[in-house]
């Protein structure tokens, strides 16, 4: 992972956003890079990284996407609402979302 990504971000943030991008690539079983990957498995695990970055952290919009490989806030902002679409009517991704919580123990 490029740590030039995390200059000037508080380092108790990135612990709990770095075991977030943890617990959603054990989960989804990913380990590629997410840079340019449109697999259904890469967006599928960004989604739910953007998910609970958004939820249970206070990293910024811009910030969340630096640990996924966006530069455009817009679309984290899609994600999220994707995440939030795709809990509601695919149970495989539910599913998987409440591992990650389990995983997190939220």
């Amino acid at each position: 992972m490029n740590h030039w990504i995390f200059a000037g971000l508080d380092k108790n943030r990135i612990t709990n956003a770095q075991s977030i991008v943890l617990a959603a690539r054990n989960v989804f079983d990913f380990h590629g890079e997410f840079y340019k990957n449109r697999i259904r498995l890469c967006a599928d695990t960004k989604k739910a990284i953007v998910y609970f970055m958004k939820k249970y952290t206070r990293l910024t919009l811009d910030e969340i996407g630096t640990y996924i490989g966006i530069t455009d806030h817009s679309s984290v902002i899609y994600l999220s609402g994707a995440a939030h679409d795709l809990i509601e009517v695919d149970s495989v991704f539910k599913n998987k979302i409440e591992q990650i919580k389990l995983d997190l123990k939220l």
